[in-house]
């Protein structure tokens, strides 16, 4: 089974488990076959944020290269930014995608 989409799914599996170390090599495996897959690189973004890795932020504005309708993605690189110590970048974020009352991200 070598092949993006396995890899991807059996990553979200393992991320919805908090098997976080197990998603991030499936989701990387995943990438090796498909770099610009636009699920694997939101994934591997929310991974990398909940283990704590030094790229999170990096990782979800590739994905957003990709994907830049996405609002999880999004949602998700504001919350990055903030765990990262970015709290006003974040802001910024959130308030841009919420049409600048931040309703949508509430405590942004």
């Amino acid at each position: 089974a070598k092949d993006a989409r396995y890899f991807s799914v059996r990553a979200y599996s393992l991320r919805a488990l908090r098997r976080l170390e197990e998603a991030a090599e499936n989701y990387d495996r995943s990438l090796a076959f498909a770099p610009q897959g636009a699920k694997a690189l939101h994934g591997r973004a929310r991974v990398a944020m909940e283990r704590g890795e030094a790229d999170a932020v990096a990782r979800f504005e590739a994905a957003l290269t990709i994907n830049a309708q996405d609002p999880e993605a999004w949602l998700g690189l504001a919350e990055a930014l903030d765990v990262a110590g970015e709290a006003g970048r974040a802001r910024e974020y959130a308030r841009a995608r919420s049409g600048g009352g931040g309703a949508q991200y509430p405590g942004f």
